[in-house]
């Protein structure tokens, strides 16, 4: 995700934090997730594993 689009999202977080009453912090919190939710999925990155697999999942084959 770009160093701006990251800024974006703190500033309205941030601002969230500030509003004056629930709908305006609502309505902010949701633009901060649906725009990191959006940046995110146009990640090539995103959809990754990185990580070890779950032995739980192994059959005693594997």
């Amino acid at each position: 995700m770009s160093q701006k689009i990251s800024s974006v999202i703190v500033e309205l977080n941030h601002l969230a934090e500030q509003a004056p009453d629930a709908t305006a912090r609502a309505d902010l919190q949701e633009a901060a997730r649906t725009l990191q939710r959006k940046t995110t999925a146009s990640d090539p990155d995103h959809d990754r594993d990185d990580r070890l697999p779950d032995a739980t999942n192994l059959s005693p084959d594997d």
